[in-house]
C-alpha cells in the first residue's frame, strides 16, 4: 500500500437507492445509449454504471486513467444501468469484442434497487457474485475478458456519505460484495480490483457529489490515478 500511495502523489502532481442510485446526473437515459455501442477500436475500454459517467469527457475516472497512462479510451458506460438486466444497455453488453488490452469495469450498485436492503438481497448479491467468487454475472464477465487477452481492473465504489438517505440502507450488501470482489481477485491472475472505499471512506467530502455517494470530479481524479497506478504497476502499462 505504500508504494501504490506513493504512484498516485506522482501521478496526481502530474496530472437514486432507487432506480437512479447510480444514474448519469442529468437522468437522461436515451441521449446515453448511443455512445455506450463500443466498438473496441481503442487501446482501453470502460463499461460501467454513472460511477464512470457522470461529469463527462476528461473529467470521469476512466478518461483520467487514460490520460494518466498516455492510452487512447472509448467509454461505453452508461448511468443507471445494471449488472443482471433493466434500464438501458447491461454492463456486460457494453462489453465488445476489440483491440483493446485494458478493460475498466465496475457496476451492480443499481441492481440493488430490485430488492430492499437489509432483508431480501441476497439473491442479487448471489447473482452478481457468489460469496467464493466464482460464480455469478461479475465473474462470468471477467472471465470473457481475460479469456479474449484483456487485462481487468474492476473499480470498486467509494462507501456513502453519512448524509446520504438512500445508498447507506445498503452498506452491508456493498461491504459483501466487495468482500467477493477480492476473492476473485485473488483467482484471477489477469485481473485487479481497486476498491474504492480505500480512498472515498465516507469522511472525505470533496471527494464527493453532494448526494453523498457519486465521485466529484476531483473524486473522479483522485481514483482515476489510483487505478492508473494500479494497473501500470500489475500490468507493466
Amino acid at each position: 500500500m505504500r508504494d501504490l500511495t506513493a504512484l498516485l502523489l506522482l501521478s496526481l502532481s502530474a496530472f437514486t437507492f432507487s432506480a437512479c442510485f447510480f444514474g448519469d446526473k442529468d437522468g437522461d437515459m436515451d441521449e446515453k445509449e448511443e455512445h455506450s455501442a463500443a466498438t473496441g477500436d481503442m487501446e482501453i475500454l470502460a463499461i460501467g454504471d454513472s460511477f464512470f459517467d457522470y461529469h463527462g469527457p476528461d473529467a470521469d475516472l476512466p478518461y483520467v486513467v487514460a490520460e494518466s497512462l498516455d492510452m487512447s479510451i472509448e467509454v461505453a458506460a452508461v448511468g443507471g444501468t445494471t449488472m443482471l438486466g433493466g434500464e438501458g444497455i447491461d454492463i456486460p453488453n457494453q462489453y465488445v469484442d476489440g483491440a483493446f488490452g485494458l478493460l475498466i469495469a465496475g457496476g451492480g450498485g443499481n441492481d440493488f434497487a430490485s430488492c430492499t436492503c437489509g432483508e431480501d438481497c441476497e439473491p442479487i448479491l448471489d447473482a452478481l457474485i457468489s460469496e467464493d467468487g466464482t460464480e455469478g454475472a461479475v465473474p462470468a464477465l471477467v472471465s470473457r475478458a481475460i479469456g479474449d487477452g484483456v487485462k481487468v481492473a474492476w473499480v470498486g465504489y467509494f462507501r456513502p456519505m453519512d448524509n446520504d438517505n438512500e445508498f447507506s440502507a445498503c452498506r452491508g450488501e456493498l461491504n459483501s460484495y466487495r468482500k467477493r470482489l477480492s476473492a476473485l481477485d485473488e483467482q484471477e491472475d489477469g485481473m485487479v480490483f481497486i476498491d474504492g472505499v480505500e480512498y472515498g471512506s465516507g469522511v472525505e467530502e470533496e471527494l464527493y457529489e453532494d448526494d453523498g455517494y457519486h465521485p466529484s470530479e476531483e473524486g473522479s481524479a483522485t481514483m482515476g490515478a489510483v487505478v492508473a497506478a494500479t494497473v501500470s504497476e500489475a500490468f507493466g502499462l
